[in-house]
């Protein structure tokens, strides 16, 4: 079994929401980056190590979700890396955002720790070994 880390990148301007994700995350065994918006986004997954997973707030200030998913999925180096989009207004994201393919799965806020960590599994699998706080509720 690959004991390393799995990296998720989190694209958020929301302080509040960036801490939430973060500590999710690591609770469940992944590694968690943090950028505020999409430039900063395509910058961070151009890096070592590349993130396995990116949750992307959709309206962000100076690139927000969408123009980063459209750079991410017509990138062939980031193509590959599944999205999860996030928003407070449901009517926004829907499922017409996956059908464009901009991402793979998404989240409403405020989202549901379970329904974004059977997401997160779903996309990536699990991270490392399995630890009390995987196996707990989210």
């Amino acid at each position: 079994m690959n004991n390393e880390r799995k990296v998720v990148l989190i694209v958020d301007d929301e302080p509040d929401v960036v801490f939430m994700l973060e500590s999710r995350l690591k609770s469940w065994g992944y590694s968690a980056v943090s950028v505020s918006d999409g430039r900063e986004a395509i910058a961070a997954a151009g890096r070592t190590p590349r993130p396995d997973l990116v949750i992307m707030d959709l309206q962000m200030p100076i690139m927000d979700g969408r123009q980063a998913c459209r750079h991410f999925k017509s990138d062939p180096d980031l193509r590959n890396i599944p999205i999860i989009l996030v928003t407070a207004n449901a009517e926004v994201i829907q499922k017409d955002q996956l059908e464009q393919g901009l991402a793979d799965a998404y989240v409403i806020k405020p989202f549901d720790a379970a329904d974004l960590r059977r997401k997160v599994k779903a996309l990536i699998g699990l991270s490392g070994p399995v630890t009390g706080a995987e196996r707990g509720a989210a």
